[in-house]
């Protein structure tokens, strides 16, 4: 593995996993946190929804039951009567949270005041079993019981939606208030803040990313840049060493690297110091062969004449040589003479 590799390797697993790590247990802390305060809200704002539609029924009846007393024909009149009482009707149907409302009902569950027309005189037995929830809640209330909980609200798409009714009865009467809303109504501020809070979390794991795309490029250009302040440096002195070994290094290939203050200055500085004994010892065993060379040239040609001088051959001619020149004295000497 090249020494960039493993800078750029070993920089990433240094700086990205760590941020990484951090940034993404840091979100699972934000989300955990989240979930828990959203939690807590919802179910704080839930019975606080509670708390308001029970104390609307409340209201309601004791308003109902004022104006009863103040008007005490309306008790014994005809439901015709009593439900085209104006006041008695505004004050019956009253709304709760932004789409509830109030009904008044009497003991035996038929509904006198309602917000919807059609159900004005309808006997709320009809819903036992369409609603069982609801008609559960109702007919806790019919004995005079103060009565609450949840219902299922089939939507006209469908749909069901959790409402909460709380049903109270009208003092010193038969009759009995029932306040229903659909309770996601008051849970509504949390279940929104929840969202604000997934759609910045959101923006901040993208944020995360876009930090470690640019830890990431901005490691990478480090660890390309300390490669490169590495390798050249060490490529210079590997090339010195293979010109060293291939017998022509030259000592100024490595001044550059040389001037560093690191450990590869140094290392070069090293390098150009044994090159050089290197080279002044190749020259003197250069010399030193050269006149071994000399020596073993001068060697072999006495070896060579002396075996020549040793062998018959030349010691015949030797003697015919002497021969020829004596006749050749005489010779002289007879011409002279």
């Amino acid at each position: 593995m090249k020494i960039t590799t493993r800078l750029i390797i070993s920089l990433l697993l240094v700086s990205i996993i760590p941020l990484g790590l951090t940034g993404y247990a840091a979100l699972q802390g934000m989300q955990r946190l989240s979930d828990l305060a959203v939690n807590e809200s919802t179910q704080m704002l839930t019975q606080l929804g509670e708390t308001i539609i029970h104390q609307r029924a409340e209201c309601v009846a004791d308003q109902v039951a004022l104006y009863l007393a103040a008007s005490p024909e309306l008790t014994t009149a005809a439901p015709e009567t009593l439900r085209g009482d104006a006041t008695l009707t505004a004050l019956a149907v009253q709304p709760v949270g932004e789409t509830g409302y109030t009904a008044l009902y009497d003991s035996n569950a038929v509904t006198h005041f309602h917000a919807d027309p059609t159900i004005v005189g309808v006997d709320l037995h009809v819903l036992a079993e369409r609603l069982p929830d609801f008609w559960a809640i109702m007919e806790d209330s019919l004995d005079g019981a103060v009565s609450e909980g949840y219902y299922a609200w089939q939507e006209a798409d469908g749909s069901l939606r959790d409402k909460y009714m709380s049903c109270v009865p009208v003092a010193g009467t038969d009759y009995r208030i029932a306040a229903t809303t659909y309770i996601d109504e008051f849970s509504r501020p949390a279940i929104d803040t929840q969202a604000r809070i997934a759609g910045i979390l959101e923006r901040l794991a993208g944020y995360l990313v876009i930090i470690l795309l640019l830890v990431g490029l901005g490691t990478v250009g480090v660890a390309l840049w300390l490669a490169r302040g590495l390798s050249r440096p060490i490529l210079a002195i590997t090339a010195a060493a293979a010109a060293l070994e291939a017998g022509h290094f030259e000592v100024g290939a490595l001044d550059e690297v040389a001037q560093r203050s690191d450990e590869l200055g140094q290392l070069a500085h090293v390098f150009q110091r044994m090159g050089r004994e290197v080279q002044l010892r190749e020259q003197r065993l250069q010399q030193q062969v050269k006149r071994l060379r000399i020596e073993i040239d001068e060697a072999k040609r006495a070896r060579e004449v002396h075996e020549i001088v040793d062998t018959d051959f030349f010691q015949t001619l030797q003697v015919r040589a002497a021969e020829l020149r004596q006749r050749r004295a005489e010779h002289r000497e007879a011409e002279e003479a």
